[in-house]
């Protein structure tokens, strides 16, 4: 035997003699793949089902980014999920789920409410914020979702964010891959920890132990030297414009009065209420989900001037027929 060795793309003719005996043979060389890396947190993911490094560096040219990978860790991936062979992790949507019909001619308003109805029995739920870390089960708690608003009403309309996340999002996910889905509390808790920053990070680590219970008028909060919101936006900001819509403050209220006595007597609220798929109880008769918001609080003086600056963070649930912001995910 001979090794031929291929140089470079191509086509090629090998002619072997030996004595008065030749032998031709044509050969096609193609061109060396790419193996592609062990996806990390905040590798951009492609149209194509590909990824690569993300910020500081920027999108590959050509190729159309459809998201951020947030989670790697074998831990937390769910377990049907992983049997279903979608072993890599998650990946979070660059774009953000909302009613794609404009009205009166009005800029779109990009909140959507997980259901028109603030009455309805899908899932048991908790206010437990060790619970909530624990389910990172999304995927099937929008199946359950789906498959109720079909069972009970012969379609989805009920239910906006799923149907637009599920059944007519615009952003159309590789093959090989779930397939879009609202992600859970555990999913959303894990996105913001790994792409908010290490005070995020910190926060949800110590509430991932908590057995004291999320209160609706009391939700849990964290005070930070950041804005999370721009943190996490960060992280997109090389997408081109087109392939990307950010978190922004759907929640906002200037000159809002403070209680207790606060050195600040006045501040600006500027949140983003992200929205999970995850029923978490009935609250005087009504359906309420687990809701974990970002942003920052603006604090002013007496004279409603500016004075500091507030990272902010939470746990908190609210209606179902409530406007939320709602990027969707994939398993891959």
């Amino acid at each position: 035997s001979c090794p031929v060795t291929a140089l470079a793309e191509g086509d090629a003719v090998v002619t072997a003699r030996l004595g008065t005996l030749s032998a031709v043979v044509k050969v096609h060389v193609r061109k060396k793949q790419d193996v592609l890396a062990d996806p990390k947190v905040g590798d951009y993911f492609y149209s194509d089902g590909t990824w690569s490094d993300g910020y500081p560096a920027a999108p590959i040219a050509g190729k159309t980014v459809i998201g951020l990978v947030f989670q790697t860790n074998p831990d937390r991936i769910n377990e049907t999920d992983k049997k279903d062979g979608y072993t890599h992790g998650y990946v979070a949507c660059s774009q953000l789920v909302y009613n794609p019909v404009v009205q009166d001619g009005q800029a779109l308003d990009k909140t959507v409410m997980y259901s028109i109805s603030d009455s309805f029995d899908i899932m048991s739920g908790s206010v437990l914020p060790y619970v909530w870390y624990g389910n990172v089960d999304g995927r099937n708690e929008s199946k359950l979702v789906l498959e109720y608003a079909q069972r009970t009403s012969g379609n989805y309309f009920q239910f906006p964010a799923f149907d637009f996340a599920m059944t007519d999002f615009r952003v159309t996910a590789p093959s090989g891959t779930s397939g879009w889905f609202i992600p859970s509390t555990g999913q959303v808790w894990d996105m913001l920890a790994n792409l908010c920053g290490d005070e995020v990070a910190a926060f949800l680590k110590e509430e991932s132990r908590s057995e004291v219970s999320v209160s609706y008028y009391y939700e849990k909060t964290e005070s930070l030297s950041y804005d999370p919101m721009a943190r996490f936006n960060e992280w997109l900001s090389l997408v081109p414009e087109s392939m990307k819509e950010d978190f922004y403050a759907n929640n906002s209220a200037d000159d809002i009065p403070a209680s207790g006595g606060a050195a600040y007597p006045y501040y600006d609220r500027r949140i983003c209420d992200i929205m999970t798929s995850t029923v978490c109880q009935y609250y005087e008769g009504e359906v309420t989900i687990a809701a974990i918001r970002i942003g920052k609080l603006v604090r002013k003086n007496t004279f409603k001037k500016v004075q500091k600056e507030d990272g902010y963070v939470s746990l908190d649930y609210d209606w179902a027929n409530y406007s939320y912001v709602c990027r969707p995910i994939l398993a891959f």
